[in-house]
Parts: C-alpha cells; structure tokens; sequence
C-alpha cells in the first residue's frame, strides 16, 4: 500500500531543508527520548525529504528554540502524522508517554519505528495494536533506503491530493499499446508461472473491454498486469514481475484512470480521503515494476499509480511482515537472477461493509513464486493478511494486522482465482494452514516442502 503525509504535537523546532518554493510540505513530529536524538538526526530523518516530508522534532530533545513555545494542542492542529521511536530509553520516559497519549487523544495518525528490539507496548499501550517499522540494520550498518521505503508506505493519503482533481484521466487508449504486461516465462525456460484464471461462478465477474476490436479481461501495464472485477468496481488480482537486480528509484506521480475501460467501471475517489475514509492500497507495490532501462522504469513508476491497481485500504494497513514480503522473497531468489513473480489481490465477499457506497474488502492475499537459491527449484508461497479489525459495523477502530502463511489451495477456495500448476509447490497444506500461527517474523516463512 501507498500514500503519503503526516505529523504530531508541536512542542519542538522545526527544519526548513525539504521545503519547496510554493508548496506546502507534508509535516511529521517524531517523539522520542532524548537519548535517542543521536540516531534520530543521522538515521530517522534522512529519508523524509525524499518522501517530500519536513519534520519537527520535540522540544525536550532539541533544547531551546523559537518553536518551544508552541502548545502541544496547537502542533497537534497542524501536524500531519506523528513518528513515535520505540526504544528501551522510550519506554522509560513518561515525557514519550505523555505526547504519545496526547497524539492518540488527538486523533493523529501515527507511526511507531523501532530502533532496538523494545516492544512497542512497553513504551505505551496505546501504540502496541498499531503496525510498526523497525529500523533493519544489516551488519550493523541502518538500512536507510528500507526505512525511507517502510514509513513511505505507511504514510496516508495528503489530504490535499484526494480531491476531485488529484486524478489524472488525460491519457488515450492509444499510450498503452506498447504495455506487454505479466511474463508468465520471466523466471526462466521451462519455469512457466501462468498469469492466474478466474473461474467458477466469480469468472462472470472479471471486466472484460475492447481492445483494436479484440475482446479482452487484462490491464497490461509495465512489468505487470491487472484482472479487474465488474461489480466491485476495483482490482480482482494483479500480477508482477519483479527483477532485483534492476531496480531503479522513482519519485511518486499523481494518480490516474485507465483509458481502456469506462470511467464508472473504476473508482475515482468515493470512499477515497482523510481518515476515517480510506487510502488508494496498491495491490502491485509502487516499487515493484520500477526496474530495466530508465525509460522502463519510468514507465512502471507511472503505470503502478493507476487507480485499477489499487483497493481500499485502512489508511494505516501496510504494515510488519505483509510490508517486506516480497523483498524477503527476493533475499531468497536465485542469486545471479533476483527474479520474483508476486499476485496480491483481495477476498471479495457478498457480505463486506459498505462505505460511502463502496464495498470495502476485509481481507487480502498475496501468493509469491520464484527459483530458490539454495534448492534451485521453482516454490511458490501464500499469504493473508486482515483488515477485519479495523472494520465493525459503522466505526473504524484501530486493531491488530493479522498476517499468516496460508494454503495456495484455500486462496484459490476463497476468491475463484486459479493459480495452475504452482499451487502444488505450496509447502503448506490446509491441514497444517489450521493449525498455523500468525506470522510475526520473516523466519516463520516456509518456501520450500519439507523432505
């Protein structure tokens, strides 16, 4: 998933190096202890400007400025999100406690990010149920490229963007004819991955549109494909291939509608908005067509921000586990290639909420195939993840993510989408899918069937 924006309680200083002539930048507040400022500055910091991101840091860390003055009440009305660092110098700080309290009582969204191994709930209960970012640091050097994309992808929506003018649908059926889509041969010859079918009662479904007088159910787009659904209006499955060894860096784009289908058979911006509307979920991470020659790249950036590749989603649902799926199964990939074929969609049920006239999904699947490094065979994995908590009757409340390695089969059961022949490299049965528990660390993940 997606967005961008956010920021806290104003009793700190604020910097003025991202900000852009004529525009106003996203603001966050990052609460943290005092002992922690050191790795604030030199790590935290350093990706906001990239996410289009200024930033206040609190009064107590920052000694004395003109901005100490402000009032917490004030900074909250003005922030954008609030950044809590989860630490164990956090969690003795009732001063962390206190802005934290003052953030969740306001209504702020906020995002806690983990430098050491505290658990958030030791640093204040009102935190420990929403998704967090850890700050990874690979042989002890902070992976700031990974922090910038974790927090990138939990900020929501600029509430300035969801208007009736934030999507583009300037473009021609025309512009996409170079568009080849999913490979279903990009791990390899002989390692076929078929883009999946819809069948069974929910085929009926699938939008189907023309194309030079062809009837056809594919969205092709750089690097990856979308099947969309009729009645729900949204992304039925997409499929991409991802190539790790060519990945490339894109600034975000506006968001735009696909020429090649009607405009009402796409969701512009209904349930789209500020929380407690929902944010633009990307079913195909931003980053994942984002590789090959720059023009490529360039390309899948901009085909990624389509509105049919996106869900509606709680505008803090990326998260944990779910998040770095599919840079996980990259670490895994056969290493002279770095290649992943990934299929992310939602469970669409007759029974979901409806809000603001859009049937809103509970739940969503991601399946991953790629050759691994170590066995040199083709595995293919099953995820889900819930929204289910973050949903009940007419509220929206904060609730714990629940993601879990699941059967590719039970997938296939749940949503009438066909995964052919990889579905029998699942190392998980639906009999050991009953007793599995939800995934909490990369190191739960099995890619391979036990000998």
């Amino acid at each position: 998933m997606q967005p961008d924006f956010y920021h806290g309680l104003l009793t700190g200083s604020a910097t003025t190096s991202g900000r852009r002539e004529g525009t106003r930048m996203r603001m966050v507040y990052v609460i943290h202890d005092s002992q922690d400022r050191a790795i604030v500055e030199a790590v935290l910091i350093r990706p906001l400007p990239i996410l289009g991101v200024d930033h206040w840091l609190s009064s107590q860390s920052c000694g004395t400025s003109a901005a100490t003055s402000a009032t917490p009440s004030g900074g909250l009305a003005s922030s954008d999100v609030v950044i809590a660092v989860v630490s164990e110098a956090a969690s003795q700080s009732a001063h962390v406690r206190s802005e934290i309290a003052a953030a969740v009582d306001g209504k702020r969204p906020l995002i806690p990010v983990r430098i050491d191994s505290t658990d958030p709930q030791r640093v204040s209960d009102r935190i420990a149920a929403l998704p967090w970012v850890a700050l990874r640091a690979p042989g002890g050097v902070p992976d700031v490229d990974q922090l910038r994309r974790d927090i990138g992808d939990l900020l929501p929506p600029f509430p300035d963007r969801q208007g009736s003018g934030d999507v583009d649908d300037e473009a021609v059926p025309e512009d996409y004819r170079n568009r080849t889509g999913y490979d279903p041969r990009f791990l390899g010859a002989g390692l076929e991955v078929p883009l999946p079918k819809v069948v069974g009662p929910a085929a009926a479904d699938v939008l189907t549109f023309t194309v030079d007088g062809r009837h056809e159910n594919e969205l092709r787009y750089e690097h990856f494909s979308v099947v969309m659904s009729r009645s729900r209006r949204m992304c039925r499955f997409s499929a991409v291939n991802i190539d790790g060894t060519q990945s490339k860096k894109k600034k975000r784009v506006g968001w735009r509608i696909d020429p090649r289908i009607p405009r009402q058979a796409q969701i512009r911006e209904e349930c789209y908005g500020d929380a407690p509307k929902f944010a633009r979920g990307h079913m195909t991470r931003r980053e994942d067509p984002v590789w090959g020659t720059d023009a490529s790249a360039t390309t899948g950036n901009a085909d990624s921000m389509h509105v049919t590749n996106t869900v509606p989603q709680m505008q803090v649902f990326n998260a944990g586990v779910w998040l770095g799926l599919e840079d996980y199964a990259l670490d895994h990939a056969r290493e002279d290639d770095m290649r992943i074929s990934v299929f992310t969609g939602p469970f669409l049920a007759n029974n979901d909420p409806v809000r603001d006239g859009v049937a809103i999904p509970r739940r969503f699947w991601k399946v991953i195939a790629f050759v691994h490094d170590e066995t040199g065979e083709l595995c293919a994995t099953g995820y889900t993840m819930s929204q289910e908590k973050f949903v009940r009757d007419e509220e929206f409340v904060f609730g714990a993510h629940e993601t879990a390695q699941v059967s590719i089969r039970s997938i296939e059961q749940g949503t009438g989408v066909s995964f052919g022949p990889i579905a029998d490299l699942d190392p998980v049965d639906q009999a050991q899918e009953a007793i599995a528990p939800q995934l909490t660390d990369f190191s739960q993940i099995r890619f391979v069937k036990a000998r």
